[in-house]
């Protein structure tokens, strides 16, 4: 058992400092290729992602792992419904950063566009929240990575 803990806990800080280091290292090189309006722009659309992608949670991270724990005879139910109503919430929430760019910043639309493209990753995140159930981290780091 104790062996197993350390496993988990192995996987799921190297996820976090491959993820911290992949970011950093992301950021420096558009910082040093972009100009400093398009680097604003580029700021302003992952500032935009980080406060809609909030809604696309929906508040119910711990919620969805209480449940698959102890319903495990609908866990399709459960994991089907998360992902759809998310999958909802990611693209109303990616529809509105669009519009919200298209009058406010029209002449960096495609920057815009790139910038707040994750946030369509980020409803499968139920994937790592049924992995998180099942004490499974070696897959919970490997469902995180896509939605950097």
């Amino acid at each position: 058992m104790r062996a197993k803990t350390l496993t988990n806990i192995s996987w799921l800080m190297s996820e976090r400092v491959c993820k911290a280091l992949f970011i950093f290292i992301t950021t420096i090189y558009l910082a040093r290729t972009l100009d400093k309006d398009d680097f604003g722009a580029f700021s302003y659309a992952r500032s935009m992602l980080m406060f809609l992608g909030s809604f696309v949670y929906l508040g119910m991270s711990g919620l969805l792992v209480r449940e698959f724990v102890t319903h495990k005879d609908r866990e399709n139910v459960i994991f089907g419904t998360s992902l759809f109503l998310k999958l909802i919430f990611a693209l109303i929430g990616y529809v509105l950063i669009l519009g919200w760019s298209f009058f406010f910043y029209q002449s960096r639309m495609d920057l815009i566009f790139i910038a707040t493209l994750p946030i369509i990753f980020l409803p499968f995140e139920t994937l790592d929240l049924y992995f998180q159930s099942k004490i499974e981290n070696r897959f919970t780091a490997y469902s995180r990575f896509p939605h950097l």
